[in-house]
């Protein structure tokens, strides 16, 4: 029976491995729970981009309504100059409510396309961060996988360290 260095070094390494891998594993969950605030995280990200995208699509809906409004005023407004002067819709008259018409018409397209272009920029955060929640779910959940090999790692470790000294006993 030789009990010495060696059988005490084989249970020490035991006892180490368990502890190091009951370490290992705590430190994966805990980097496993930061990925899942972090997933919660863009998740309200996520529900503000479509509650900015509902707000641009009525925004834009609203100005459109407004543009409307200007283009038939200023229409009216010329008209009514026109009458007042005693002058007839004819020619020149006819001329500067079409080109008033077209302005507005014109200012109307650009407010609409910047609205699309707001849209479809909410639509890509969306995207996005329910892709980055979706991958640091994943991490999460491999994280947790590591923990759980590195424990029964740590454990086959010390068994084996554990089953040396004592064949060092007999030995």
């Amino acid at each position: 029976m030789a009990f010495g260095s060696g059988t005490i070094g084989a249970f020490g390494g035991a006892v180490s491995d368990l502890f190091q891998s009951q370490a290992t594993a705590k430190g994966l969950r805990l980097k496993g729970q930061g990925n899942r605030v972090e997933a919660d995280n863009y998740d309200i990200a996520a529900d503000l981009a479509e509650k900015n995208l509902q707000f641009t699509q009525q925004s834009t809906q609203i100005k459109e309504a407004m543009a409307d409004r200007q283009i038939y005023m200023g229409m009216g407004t010329t008209e009514a100059g026109i009458a007042g002067a005693g002058f007839q819709n004819t020619g020149s008259a006819l001329d500067l409510m079409r080109s008033g018409a077209a302005q507005g018409a014109l200012q109307k397209q650009v407010m609409s396309q910047q609205g699309l272009i707001t849209e479809e920029g909410y639509k890509t955060q969306i995207q996005s961060y329910g892709k980055l929640a979706e991958y640091a779910r994943y991490a999460a959940g491999v994280q947790d996988e590591m923990a759980d090999d590195a424990i029964t790692a740590g454990k086959w470790s010390a068994g084996f360290k554990a089953a040396s000294g004592i064949a060092s006993l007999f030995l």
